[in-house]
């Protein structure tokens, strides 16, 4: 008995001219060059302004050639401008040391490259007063997490982080894991003060292990937080920098981060 596949002539068929339509199409994905500011002041661990350059989707983006050092940046607080030098082997340009006059003020960066210019305006709230600071048990039995206690004036977003860390401690988070444990005072910042208690567990210390933790107690603009609320953001990287987020607070042809910052400090010993 012969079987007949009346089905497959066809589909041979529709291979066949498949193949034959076959060819590379070329697409033209559109590139605009822009500037790109991820930028800290005003923390004591805050020493270069990075400054890079947006690259084409075909090219693969790396630190090397991404970084931009022949700007012209600066810095300005009030009538007084920085000039910000680059510094070649670590591919950043200088800031200036914190300077307590930047409190309460308003700071601009301005970078100028190859015929582009981007800015970006941001607010120094007045550094908060740490009232006090705690060890308090954790739901892990036999460690503590670190409880520290702030007044601040509204209208800024308080976070803590890391400012020395000991091996002996359980701390393997990374150091820009802190921003999961910030907090949002809202409100005018010209309102009276408020106290404000932060819970820091990026670290559990039990009894005995001895000596002190150092810590920072840092403070920007309310503004900052639109970015920590983005749920595609890193919690590694404050800038996501791999395109997850769409905040940015830099105007003209850029963008990016510039986040003026107020740090205090602390000491917990570990009993």
């Amino acid at each position: 008995m012969r079987i007949i596949y009346r089905g497959l002539p066809l589909a041979i068929c529709l291979i066949l001219l498949l193949q034959a339509c076959e060819q590379t199409v070329d697409v033209d994905l559109p590139y605009e060059r822009a500037i790109v500011i991820n930028t800290f002041v005003g923390r004591f661990i805050d020493s270069l302004a990075w400054v890079s350059r947006t690259l084409p989707a075909t090219e693969e983006a790396t630190f090397a050639n991404a970084a931009i050092l022949d700007a012209d940046v600066a810095m300005q607080w009030r009538d007084t401008v920085y000039q910000l030098p680059p510094l070649t082997p670590k591919r950043g340009f200088v800031l200036p040391p914190p300077d307590a006059r930047w409190q309460g003020d308003s700071m601009r960066m301005i970078v100028e490259w190859q015929g582009l210019r981007a800015e970006s305006v941001a607010r120094m709230p007045i550094a908060p007063t740490v009232e006090k600071t705690e060890l308090i048990a954790s739901d892990q039995p036999g460690y503590r997490f670190i409880r520290v206690t702030v007044r601040t004036r509204p209208g800024s977003v308080i976070w803590l982080q890391y400012l020395q860390r000991s091996e002996q401690f359980n701390t393997t988070g990374p150091p820009l894991s802190m921003y999961e444990y910030y907090r949002v005072v809202p409100g005018n910042p010209n309102n009276p003060e408020q106290s404000l208690v932060i819970d820091f567990t990026n670290g559990y210390f039990g009894r005995g292990n001895g000596g002190t933790v150092e810590i920072l107690v840092c403070a920007a603009d309310a503004a900052y937080a639109k970015f920590l609320d983005e749920p595609n953001r890193s919690s590694d990287d404050p800038f996501s920098f791999g395109g997850a987020s769409s905040f940015t607070n830099v105007t003209g042809k850029g963008f990016g981060m510039f986040v003026p910052v107020v740090s205090v400090p602390i000491t917990v010993v570990i009993d």
